[in-house]
């Protein structure tokens, strides 16, 4: 994130801001589960 988004002088204030939320939300969704666990049959939903 911070050097594909946040470092990167072509995104915009908005951008970067949503982004670093986004990720929030994810860590708070789901912690440090492994990606591979994450299923995508149901919004919040872990196998």
């Amino acid at each position: 994130m911070k050097r594909f988004v946040l470092d990167n002088h072509h995104a915009s204030a908005d951008t970067k801001k949503a982004t670093q939320r986004a990720v929030e939300l994810f860590l708070q969704a789901f912690g440090d589960a492994p990606v591979s666990i994450i299923g995508g049959e149901k919004a919040g939903g872990i196998p």
